[in-house]
Order: C-alpha cells, then sequence, then structure tokens
C-alpha cells in the first residue's frame, strides 16, 4: 500500500473509488461524475492536502480534504473519507486518518473538522481514537411543499451578491453555519444559487439561499429583532415560489438553535441527524 495526496488524480479515479466506498452507505450517495465535482468544489477541496491509499496504482481509500482560511486561521474539512469494498475491514480508514493529522498540522491548518451520521457508531469509534471530539449535533429536515399547479418561479433574478458583503451570518442565522452551509459556500459559485433579500431601504431584514437542482435551502437569516413566524414563512414562500420547488430540504441546524425550533415547530421532517466533529492540529 502506498499513501500519498491526491495532486494530480482525477476525477474519474475519484468518482469511481467513491461510488464503491460509498454503495452501502446509510444515506443513498449516488453521484454522478460531475455531481461529484461540484460538490467537490463547493467544499473547498484541495488536493494537495487530500489523501489517498494507492494499491498497484488502484485509489483503494480515500479523504477528501477542503480548505479555507477563517477567523484569522486555516482550517481543514473531511469533505469525503471512504475505502472501496474490497478493501474495508483491513484499518485503512484508521491509517489515513492517522497520517493525513500530522500532515495537516504540517501544512499549519488549525482544526480539522467533519460530520458524521448520528446512528454510525462506526465511524465515530474511529474519529474518536484519532482524537476527534463532538463539537455539536446538527439536524436535517424536509417538506413537500405546495402543488404543482402553485409552482410559478420568480419572475425577479437573484439578489445582487453584494447584498450579504457585511452581513454577520451568525447574528442573522443564530448559529454559526456548519463547513457546507457557510457563505463562502455560496461565494464559490453563486449561480447555482436563489439569493432572496428583504430590505428596507438599506437595511438587510432577511434573506434566504437555495440551491436551484436540489431545492435545498443553503441559508435562511433574519435579523434578531426581527425574528417573527410571518417573516420567517413569507421568505420560505419566496424561496420555494422563485426555484419551482415541489419539495424543500434545509440542511445542518445546530441542534436547539433559535432556526431548529423552527422547523420543529413547522412540524417539517426531521430526516436525518448528523454530529460534527473536530480535532485541533496547531497552535
Amino acid at each position: 500500500m502506498e499513501f500519498k495526496n491526491l495532486t494530480g488524480v482525477d476525477i474519474t479515479t475519484i468518482h469511481t473509488a467513491f461510488v464503491d466506498a460509498f454503495s452501502q452507505y446509510a444515506v443513498p450517495m449516488t453521484l454522478s461524475v460531475a455531481d461529484l465535482a461540484s460538490m467537490m468544489q463547493l467544499r473547498s477541496y484541495a488536493a494537495e492536502h487530500s489523501l489517498g491509499c494507492f494499491v498497484d496504482g488502484q485509489l483503494v481509500g480515500f479523504v477528501l480534504v477542503g480548505v479555507r482560511h477563517m477567523q484569522g486561521v486555516w482550517r481543514a474539512y473531511d469533505v469525503a473519507t471512504g475505502v472501496i469494498g474490497a478493501y474495508q475491514h483491513q484499518k485503512i480508514g484508521t491509517q489515513l486518518l492517522t497520517q493525513l493529522t500530522p500532515r495537516l498540522t504540517a501544512a499549519g491548518m488549525a482544526t480539522f473538522q467533519l460530520e458524521v451520521l448520528v446512528q454510525n457508531e462506526a465511524a465515530q469509534v474511529l474519529y474518536r481514537k484519532q482524537g476527534f471530539q463532538v463539537t455539536r449535533r446538527l439536524c436535517c429536515y424536509q417538506k413537500t411543499w405546495g402543488h404543482s399547479g402553485e409552482l410559478v418561479a420568480h419572475s425577479s433574478s437573484s439578489a445582487s451578491l453584494t447584498a450579504l458583503v457585511d452581513v454577520d451570518e451568525v447574528q442573522f442565522g443564530s448559529f454559526v453555519p456548519s463547513w457546507q452551509n457557510a457563505l463562502a459556500t455560496y461565494r464559490i459559485d453563486p449561480d447555482q444559487y436563489h439569493l432572496e433579500t428583504m430590505t428596507d431601504g438599506a437595511e438587510l431584514l432577511a434573506y434566504g439561499i437555495i440551491q436551484r437542482q436540489t431545492y435545498t435551502i443553503l441559508q435562511l437569516g433574519i435579523a434578531p429583532h426581527l425574528r417573527t413566524p410571518a417573516l420567517r414563512d413569507t421568505l420560505l414562500a419566496r424561496l420555494a415560489q422563485a426555484v419551482a420547488a415541489p419539495r424543500l430540504r434545509i440542511l445542518n441546524l445546530e441542534a436547539d438553535s433559535w432556526l431548529d425550533q423552527q422547523f420543529q415547530a413547522l412540524g417539517w421532517e426531521n430526516m436525518v441527524n448528523q454530529y460534527e466533529m473536530a480535532i485541533t492540529c496547531a497552535g
């Protein structure tokens, strides 16, 4: 076995290993090559910081790593960790993480974080043995939205990206967004999303960001002094209408945050929950 970073490894090779590794996953991961490439891009994938396990030139295990400069330091994120079926139960995942963390430390990363399904106890044991600790619980919701006859796309185009230049996403969202839900994700490829804003003159009152193709809400933000059910419902309706969504999903709401409580109160289906886990690398 050879362990090395993924610089120069093409997306087709990664996709082949990814599909095999996640074929028995609790949440189906049937991504096309293009979808996987998009997901990696939006998670700030960095080949030079990622790690693969190769056997006779074949990629049999991997940790895809995203890297961002946040709060004045460099942070790393586990986009996906997997081992293909034929090589599972050989502790390759353990070896990947054991080798990766010192590499991230040497590269100046302050932290390394990931998400794991609450029911995936085996993975949690693996991560805890590597020093990861649970930092919070993240909840995911979905809802069928209206009838097809009601879904007429919003006539206006997305608000300008500049509308969120000075926004405090923690204050508006009621918690620190997860890696994949941060505004940094939206800014990588804003064309994939519709941005809806509600303003009073120059003052931003509320905003919502939804992915056009998956109908997944990236962020829902309301100024703390304006948090009312009426404004919440208006914003959700505008997002659904803007992309003609037959259903809506919102992922990774911090458990018991104001937003999480809203979706509980609305009766949306809690489809899955995750733990966010992290380890300190440098500093």
